[in-house]
């Protein structure tokens, strides 16, 4: 992405809760972003390694499930906190480009837009 990308307030669809039980909830903030080339996820997960996290793509939808790591003095008031952030993906999204990393507690995730739907420049000839 190599345009200052500018907040995508309304493309994507509003984060749904996980329904599971026996652990706290929390969806974790997330910014979004869109310019020509696709869109652009950042979400704040602080403690939640790679292992414990799962990014799928289902049903036109981005799923995004972790878990907050244990803290490692193991305190028994402590209970790791679950979430799960669902997100419709935009019209014209190229799915099978999607790609995601996770650096410093910070998910990155690019998706490109289909070449289809990309704008482009014609050039206008002198005739």
């Amino acid at each position: 992405m190599n345009a200052t990308p500018r907040p995508l307030p309304t493309a994507f669809e509003p984060a749904t809760p996980s329904k599971e039980r026996g652990a706290a909830r929390r969806l974790p903030p997330l910014n979004l972003y869109e310019d020509s080339a696709g869109w652009l996820v950042v979400v704040d997960l602080p403690g939640v390694p790679h292992d414990r996290l799962d990014v799928t793509v289902e049903s036109g939808a981005l799923l995004i499930r972790g878990e907050q790591a244990e803290r490692p003095d193991a305190s028994a008031s402590w209970i790791p906190a679950r979430f799960e952030r669902t997100l419709a993906l935009p019209e014209g999204a190229d799915v099978a480009a999607i790609d995601a990393t996770l650096e410093m507690g910070v998910l990155t995730l690019t998706l490109p837009k289909l070449a289809a739907v990309r704008p482009r420049r014609i050039e206008v000839r002198a005739g």
